[in-house]
């Protein structure tokens, strides 16, 4: 095991970018443009890329920009030799981005998903769900680590500290499940 990047749930993880980060998600603040939803190119896997266009119909009650001339646009972009990605509009904000009563940028995807009942999770792509953190599969096994540009977010800011932020312990949790967080904490409490 490498020190600080103990294997957890197949995943290397990242301990000290996951504890450098606080994270407190409010979509009211993003309507300066800067949001999590106008900013990465999305990459779906096939599974991933089935789900959001089963789900097209009820994120378009949230989200009006998904109806499309009697049907639905296509939220997936296809291009020769690269995964599926969300798509984007001309806003370069993803298609089920979308601006709440209250101003805020709110995703119809999660939107959904509450409505039926459903954690968002169970919906959204694995990338948008675990944001402000990130998966680096290039490399075997894969990184759990943080976004990069994270701290350009009003609702990340940098903390210092041995144990999760208990916004990021959430993410993990609902994520990856109990196991993976509890074991992830025994690894920091060893630290």
């Amino acid at each position: 095991m490498e020190e600080g990047f103990p294997v957890i749930g197949g995943y290397r993880v990242d301990l000290k970018a996951l504890t450098s980060i606080a994270h407190r998600c409010d979509p009211t603040q993003c309507g300066n443009g800067l949001s999590c939803c106008a900013c990465y190119d999305v990459e779906l896997s096939p599974m991933e890329a089935r789900r959001v266009v089963d789900w097209l119909p009820e994120a378009a009650k949230f989200a009006r920009k998904l109806h499309d001339k009697g049907g639905f646009v296509d939220p997936v972009e296809r291009m020769p030799g690269s995964r599926p990605t969300l798509a984007v509009d001309a806003a370069e904000r993803c298609v089920f981005a979308y601006k709440g009563s209250n101003g805020g940028r709110w995703c119809a995807l999660h939107s959904a998903a509450l409505a039926h009942g459903l954690a968002p999770e169970a919906v959204k792509p694995l990338s948008c769900s675990l944001w402000p953190l990130a998966i680096s599969d290039e490399e075997e096994p894969p990184i759990l680590t943080v976004q990069p540009e994270a701290s350009r977010f009003t609702c990340n800011s940098a903390r210092e500290g041995d144990g999760l932020d208990a916004g990021i312990a959430e993410i993990i949790e609902r994520c990856f499940g109990p196991r993976f967080r509890r074991d992830l904490e025994e690894c920091l409490a060893r630290k």
